[in-house]
């Protein structure tokens, strides 16, 4: 959110749920009311890291949980956008196949503790059953990237629901594998398609890394020689769409204006409990900068 007020007329900001949140002890975790909260105070949509295996353990929670329920319906009944992480690429779940980055990341899926990726498929179809207007935008292409035939039924079967192509580790290598079908689907599907990177710039080397991934991805999309083999020579209108037009249409052409008094009020709640013991040293410090620095802007 500060990142919002710092530049509020070219950032949108995802708000994501809290289950550790102040309260939470007298009144449970009521997800519901964050939303509510979180859209009051400006946020653009909401970012669900939940379908992502490991987080998905770790909440304890099935995504067609009832606990979401509420949750799930006030977004619907409101139009409120989530951009929604589900699964991982399907080499996680094999030792054998699983790249070295995800193995030092803890994105290896073998222990049976975490829930397969077919689990995970059909918990967000439970949910998907229930709210079948709630406008998803899943990440990662959904992680269907080499399966063609699922990617356009899924879209067939849910309207309201589009795939970004924030690069995995597969995905463009899959793309690039069946170039002409997957053309075809670009061009069917081009309302459904939305530009992502997962780019984090805060150093040098990541904002030169930025670029970098933004110009392959450019290249893949726009000619047919790409990093990842060939490429998919998009016509001109489908780029637009897929580039901005797409996300503007679910998110908003521009951002939603800030209730800064709101804000300024939640985050003293968040500083008080984080003082109190629920966070570390660290987050005390980092809220406490960020809450000097709203109050320099309000």
């Amino acid at each position: 959110m500060l990142a919002k007020a710092l530049r509020p007329t070219d950032t949108w900001t995802f708000a994501g749920l809290d289950y550790d949140a102040p309260g939470q002890e007298e009144s449970g975790l009521d997800f519901a009311a964050q939303a509510r909260r979180m859209w009051d105070m400006g946020a653009d949509g909401m970012k669900m890291l939940e379908g992502k295996p490991n987080t998905r353990r770790d909440t304890g929670m099935a995504l067609d949980d009832p606990r979401y329920d509420s949750y799930y319906r006030y977004l619907q009944d409101n139009a409120i956008p989530v951009l929604f992480h589900v699964a991982d690429p399907e080499e996680f779940w094999d030792a054998d196949k699983a790249p070295a980055f995800a193995k030092q990341h803890d994105w290896l899926y073998t222990d049976p503790s975490f829930p397969s990726k077919e689990q995970l498929y059909r918990e967000t179809e439970s949910v998907l059953v229930k709210f079948p207007k709630l406008r998803v935008v899943f990440a990662h292409f959904y992680f269907l990237s080499a399966d063609l035939g699922r990617a356009s039924a899924f879209l067939d079967r849910w309207p309201s629901v589009c795939f970004d192509i924030t690069p995995g580790s597969e995905m463009y290598n899959n793309f690039s594998k069946r170039p002409g079908e997957w053309r075809e689907f670009f061009v069917k599907y081009q309302d459904r398609i939305v530009f992502g990177t997962d780019n984090c710039a805060h150093t040098e080397d990541l904002i030169k890394w930025a670029g970098k991934n933004v110009e392959r991805m450019r290249g893949f999309l726009e000619t047919k020689e790409a990093f990842s083999g060939p490429g998919l020579a998009l016509p001109e209108d489908v780029l637009e769409r897929i580039y901005h037009g797409n996300f503007e249409r679910v998110f908003g052409a521009a951002p939603r204006k800030l209730d800064m008094a709101g804000l300024v009020a939640y985050g003293a709640v968040m500083l008080e409990h984080a003082r109190a013991g629920a966070g570390s040293k660290e987050s005390v410090t980092t809220l406490e900068a960020v809450m000097e620095k709203l109050a320099g802007l309000d």
